[in-house]
């Protein structure tokens, strides 16, 4: 059992850092020197570049972060009562 909690514990530092890791991506992605790139011009099938850029951005950014917090086995967390946990 011991070793299902420390396994437990580098997996929520592993977690940690991946989601530090985003938000410092994200905050780069969406920041303004990279968005002054996209803003001098042009479209993909008629939609400005940085309407695009930001929806795809965005959409990627919301679907990494499900991932990293993703339980793992597909299926929701079950909350233990204090007598299973302590056991």
């Amino acid at each position: 059992m011991r070793k299902r909690r420390e396994s437990t514990r580098v997996d929520g530092a592993r977690r940690g850092e991946r989601l530090l890791a985003l938000v410092a991506i994200g905050f780069l992605a969406f920041n303004f020197p990279l968005l002054g790139l996209l803003g001098a011009g042009g479209t993909l099938f008629g939609i400005p570049a940085p309407f695009v850029y930001l929806y795809v951005a965005w959409a990627t950014f919301i679907a990494l972060v499900a991932v990293c917090l993703g339980t793992g086995n597909g299926r929701a967390p079950v909350s233990k009562s204090k007598a299973e946990r302590d056991a």
